[in-house]
């Protein structure tokens, strides 16, 4: 199943990106990261909404050698 997250930043609006899992089973986000401004949010939203959730349920990719790093 094909998973995404949504943050709200206080007057930035949102931030969407799709979530997929590494070969030790964690979740991170994967690209594409959305920015949507909040004025433009009903009219965005799904699209972006399908764009982050066009991920290979079934893809792995590699752990991040520098965590500190990936959550920038």
């Amino acid at each position: 199943m094909s998973s995404a997250t949504i943050y709200k930043i206080d007057k930035k609006g949102y931030l969407l990106f799709g979530l997929v899992k590494t070969v030790s089973g964690f979740g991170i986000g994967i690209d594409p990261y959305i920015q949507i401004q909040e004025k433009d949010m009903n009219s965005t939203i799904n699209d972006a909404l399908k764009k982050v959730l066009e991920i290979d349920n079934a893809k792995r990719v590699a752990d991040p050698k520098n965590w500190d790093e990936h959550s920038k």
